[in-house]
C-alpha cells in the first residue's frame, strides 16, 4: 500500500484477532465445553493464537505506513458478552493490554471492534489502552450515552447502521449523521462510520450519502 498512499496519509493494519481465533480453531460448542472442564487446554490455545498474533505485530512495527492497529474481534451478542467478563479477563484483556503497550511504544495507535453489547465490558476496553472502539452496534447501543459516559477516555467510532444503509433512503441517511455529528462529534473523538464493514447488499447512493453528509456537516467547529 505504501507505494499508493498520498503523502502524510497511513493505513490502519487488522491484527490481534484472539478470541475469535481460537473458538474457531475449535469450533464453538467444543471450546464453550473445554472453557470449563478443560480450561487449561483452552488457555494454551489462547497463548498459541496469541503469539502469532504478537509476531505478526513485529512485522507491523517495521512498517513506517501504519498507522494504527485493529483488533477486530467480537466479543458480544446483542445480548452481553459471549463468554463470562471474568474469562475475558483471564484469557483475553491481558494479550489485549499487551498488544496496546507494544502498539503505544511504537506510536501506533490501538483501534478496537466488537459487535454486540459491550456495556459489561467498557471498562476493560478502555483499561486494556485501547485509543478507538469500533462501532457502538446500533443494533443494541446508544452512541450518544456511550459518548457521555466514555467519550473523555476514548475516541468512538461508528453507529451508521448497516441496515439504513441497505433499506434506507439517502435523506434518511443524511439526517443519521447529522444526528451523530450533532450530538457526538462536538469535543472531539468521534469518527463516522458504519455500524459494520461496508456491505455489497447496501446501497451505494447511500453510501456516498453518508459520505456527502460527513463532509457538509462534519466540520470543526460544530454548529448544528
Amino acid at each position: 500500500m505504501k507505494d499508493y498512499l498520498p503523502e502524510g496519509m497511513k493505513v490502519i493494519a487488522n491484527s490481534g484477532k484472539i478470541f475469535t481465533l481460537t473458538w474457531m480453531l475449535m469450533g464453538f460448542n467444543n471450546f464453550a465445553t473445554k472453557l470449563i472442564m478443560d480450561e487449561d487446554l483452552v488457555s494454551d490455545i489462547f497463548h498459541k493464537v496469541a503469539e502469532v498474533q504478537l509476531n505478526l505485530l513485529d512485522k507491523i512495527f517495521d512498517m513506517p505506513h501504519v498507522g494504527a492497529v485493529w483488533i477486530v474481534d467480537d466479543l458480544a451478542f446483542g445480548t452481553g458478552p459471549i463468554i463470562s467478563p471474568e474469562h475475558y479477563r483471564k484469557h483475553v484483556f491481558p494479550w489485549y493490554r499487551e498488544i496496546a503497550k507494544r502498539c503505544h511504544e511504537n506510536d501506533i495507535l490501538l483501534f478496537q471492534h466488537s459487535d454486540g453489547d459491550l456495556n459489561s465490558l467498557m471498562e476493560d476496553i478502555i483499561h486494556i489502552g485501547t485509543d478507538l472502539l469500533h462501532p457502538i452496534d446500533p443494533t443494541c447501543m446508544s452512541m450518544t450515552e456511550t459518548k457521555k459516559k466514555y467519550g473523555d477516555r476514548l475516541a468512538l467510532a461508528g453507529n451508521v447502521a448497516n441496515e439504513l444503509l441497505r433499506a434506507g433512503t439517502p435523506e434518511e441517511v443524511d439526517a443519521r449523521v447529522k444526528y451523530l455529528i450533532k450530538n457526538v462529534a462536538p469535543g472531539g473523538g468521534y469518527c463516522l462510520a458504519a455500524g459494520n464493514s461496508v456491505t455489497e447488499w447496501g446501497k451505494f447512493e447511500n453510501y456516498i450519502a453518508m459520505l456527502k453528509a460527513a463532509e457538509k456537516y462534519g466540520s470543526y467547529p460544530i454548529r448544528l
